[in-house]
């Protein structure tokens, strides 16, 4: 496992070095370097944002007494999404993006729940013998 997770950082650092050099060519040293940081903010202003109208869904949600999975979904995406555009790169960026469009941000979402829900699950099967 850690020899995947040297491979996986290993291969991620070179993706985002390829990127972080064909911008800079395209636009400038300088331009690239300010928007790593100029992504990271508005990662944050995405988050606060859209996180409030989960936030405010899911309680109108729970108090009419059901509990809303897509709005759950929303929620796991979008801390995903703002994870990542806090990440400095503009792969994980563009990957960050799309956790925060309504569309990608529910199948995303489903998706990270229903991999935990398999993780919980099978990590409880080990522990009960």
């Amino acid at each position: 496992m850690p020899l995947l997770l040297l491979i996986f950082f290993g291969i991620y650092g070179w993706i985002e070095f390829e990127a972080f050099i064909a911008i800079g060519n395209a636009v400038g040293g300088l331009v690239t370097f300010l928007g790593i940081f100029v992504t990271a903010f508005i990662g944050v202003a995405l988050m606060k944002r859209q996180g409030k109208w989960v936030l405010k869904q899911w309680q109108s949600s729970i108090s009419e007494g059901e509990m809303n999975t897509s709005t759950l979904a929303s929620g796991a995406s979008l801390l995903l999404g703002a994870v990542l555009m806090l990440l400095p790169g503009y792969v994980t960026d563009f990957i960050g993006l799309l956790c925060f469009i309504p569309v990608f941000r529910v199948l995303i979402g489903q998706f990270l729940l229903s991999r935990l829900g398999q993780n919980v699950y099978s990590s409880s099967l080990f522990t009960s013998f």
